[in-house]
């Protein structure tokens, strides 16, 4: 309606289109680039390295002392086993050799170590 009341008010002959910016936003006080995104701060997590390798290392060394001798261990209770059930002098010699030569060291070392 208001578009019919400014074509009846002026004569088709001086219409002519104008442009006017906004009152409020002049071109020179508009930004050229938007404005950057704000960004998350980063969290830098630092780890103690040298003592957690120090720690690390340690349980290895505990560890694998007593794996080790969990399977030396197994090792002579099932040759001690098959010495009990066929007994024979070789059973009982291959069984004291290997309690003499794997079995003892292995306890040896578990005990210096802890």
């Amino acid at each position: 309606m208001a578009v019919r009341a400014i074509n009846e008010a002026e004569p088709e002959s001086s219409r002519v289109l104008r442009f006017t910016p906004p009152e409020d936003i002049r071109p020179q006080d508009e930004p050229s680039e938007p404005p950057p995104k704000p960004t998350r701060p980063v969290k830098v997590v630092e780890f103690p390295t040298e003592q957690m390798v120090a720690v690390m290392s340690l349980i290895l060394k505990a560890l694998g002392t007593r794996v080790i001798l969990a399977l030396a261990g197994v090792g002579a209770f099932v040759l001690a086993l098959m010495a009990v059930t066929a007994p024979s002098l070789q059973s009982l010699i291959a069984a004291a050799t290997y309690d003499l030569t794997v079995f003892a060291p292995c306890i040896y070392l578990t005990l210096r170590r802890e």
